[in-house]
This record gives C-alpha cells, sequence and structure tokens, in this order.
C-alpha cells in the first residue's frame, strides 16, 4: 500500500479509490499531458523535465503547508446527505476530502512522469503519449507500443 492509499483509505474509506481513479487521476493525466505537450514545443527538451518535476514538487510543497489545516478546509456533512444512495458516498467523501484526493491525484502523476516514463529522454508522437496516459490512468503496467513501432515500458 501506498501512502497516498493509505491517507485516503483513513480519511474517507476505501470506496473513494474507483472515484478518484476516475475523476480525479485520469483528468489529471489527460491535463498534465496536454500540457506538457504544449511546453515541449515551448522549452527546450533539456528544460521539460525540471519544469515537470518542479510542479509536481510545488503540489507536493503546498500539501505540506495545507495539511496541518485539514480539519478546517474540509466540508463535514456532506456524507449525510447522501447517506440513502450508499453508491455514491465514495465520491462525496472525494469532494469531502479534496485535499487529500489532489494529493492522490499528483502521487499518480508522480509515478506515471518521473519514475516509469522518462520524458526528459525522448518525447513521443500525441497517438503514443494518449495510450501512456491512459494506460497508466488504468492502473496498467506493460509494454504500450507506439503507430512509429517504438515500444515503452510502463514498469
Amino acid at each position: 500500500m501506498y501512502e497516498q492509499d493509505a491517507l485516503v483509505i483513513t480519511a474517507g474509506g476505501a470506496e473513494m479509490l474507483p472515484f478518484l481513479s476516475t475523476y480525479v487521476v485520469l483528468p489529471l493525466s489527460l491535463g498534465f499531458f496536454s500540457l506538457y505537450s504544449k511546453l515541449c514545443d515551448a522549452v527546450p527538451p533539456r528544460h521539460v523535465f525540471y519544469y515537470t518535476v518542479s510542479a509536481l514538487l510545488t503540489c507536493y510543497v503546498a500539501f505540506v503547508a495545507v495539511y496541518p489545516f485539514h480539519h478546517l478546509l474540509h466540508p463535514t456533512g456532506l456524507s449525510a446527505l447522501v447517506s440513502g444512495m450508499p453508491s455514491l458516498l465514495g465520491l462525496v467523501r472525494v469532494f469531502e476530502n479534496w485535499t487529500f484526493s489532489l494529493f492522490f491525484g499528483t502521487a499518480e502523476l508522480w509515478g506515471t512522469i518521473s519514475i516509469r516514463w522518462e520524458p526528459s529522454l525522448s518525447r513521443p508522437e500525441r497517438p503514443c503519449a494518449l495510450s501512456l496516459v491512459l494506460s497508466c490512468a488504468c492502473g496498467t503496467d506493460g509494454m504500450v507500443v507506439c503507430p512509429d513501432g517504438d515500444e515503452r515500458r510502463l514498469s
């Protein structure tokens, strides 16, 4: 179990995990890779990796600054509104624990961007980048074959 999983499960329960993957990690991944593609067009390749890692580290520093005040920032009582609909409880808890949800999303991006895929070495074509982000967001560890025949290992 990773740190972000333990934090989220302790704060809101395991029913948050599917909603986090769908409504936090996937949009963050798509948005990040869209911005990454634009950044690759505007900045020399040597600096792109440092900018992306700096952005993620800034998110971590912001979380560390906000964490002591999470009890003041998280709205309470929203779970009581959907007590009759247990299938929505996980989604509501994602919003109740919004700082933890954002930390979870950035922690998942960290693994995708800085560890599994080495953006400082190469920039894949758009169809390959889309297959990379979808594979990583869906939690698959394996090989992604790009349209140009290039293979990228995700583990």
